[in-house]
């Protein structure tokens, strides 16, 4: 019966193009950083009342959707194993190579040969974006040895330009800790290509058109704004690397 409730209450606001009364918005850290003050200005003209909320690690603000202390959130766990949800993919953040600035063989025999001789520093294992970057590893058949752990991509940065290690990283991490570029070396990442894919969470027929609206925002400020920032930083990756959709949302009934 709630449910349907807030299935009603979102069809008379949308009928009557009428403001929700609060909008509770989740944000991963590297998003909030990055998109946060560009997306604000759109959502407050959309809500009487609007709450952001960030947090580093993805389980964190799912936690929190599911408990319905929040309405929406952008992360990059798909919810692929929750029903009752709408999701819609916003963008694919790629990976790139962090490496001291002296290093420069970058074949796949060479990121072997750095493995190595110098140790990982890598995201934490609490995060979905260690767990990634552990997978792709694999995938490539390497096990560098890991003594750096971080939760930031400010330290992971910071431990890289200092020269003790290398790293991967995404385009969007890198722009959030922005001050440490030119400290150390940035380059594609040598070998198969691999990205993570941001999604905007709702649970399903709660909120009217409010998620498919918030999700058109989001790309527009990537294309308007974060993706110029991201290109002055790191001038060889292209709007092709983020498979921006520009369509119909395939994903937002799944």
């Amino acid at each position: 019966m709630l449910l349907e409730a807030r299935k009603i209450s979102a069809t008379v606001r949308q009928s009557a193009q009428a403001a929700f009364p609060k909008i509770r918005l989740g944000l991963t850290d590297s998003f909030a950083s990055t998109f946060g003050p560009h997306i604000v200005p759109h959502l407050q003209s959309r809500a009487e009342q609007l709450t952001l909320r960030s947090s580093g690690i993805n389980a964190t603000i799912r936690e929190a959707l599911l408990g319905r202390e929040l309405d929406l959130i952008v992360t990059t766990d798909p919810f692929d194993s929750v029903e009752g949800l709408e999701r819609h993919e916003l963008f694919r953040d790629p990976f790139l190579l962090v490496t001291p600035a002296e290093y420069s063989e970058l074949s796949i025999d060479g990121l072997r040969g750095l493995a190595h001789q110098l140790p990982l520093v890598r995201y934490s294992r609490r995060s979905s974006l260690g767990v990634h970057i552990d997978v792709h590893l694999r995938r490539l058949g390497l096990e560098p040895v890991d003594r750096f752990e971080m939760d930031s991509s400010d330290t992971l940065l910071s431990m890289v330009s200092a020269g003790p290690g290398w790293a991967l990283t995404t385009a969007l991490c890198l722009l959030h800790a922005r001050h440490f570029v030119g400290k150390a070396r940035l380059d594609p990442l040598p070998g198969p290509r691999t990205s993570r894919c941001f999604y905007l969470i709702a649970r399903k027929e709660e909120h009217g058109d409010m998620p498919r609206q918030i999700a058109r925002i989001c790309r527009s400020v990537l294309l308007d704004t974060v993706l110029p920032q991201i290109q002055i930083l790191i001038p060889w990756v292209d709007k092709d690397q983020f498979t921006i959709e520009t369509g119909a949302d395939p994903e937002a009934d799944a």
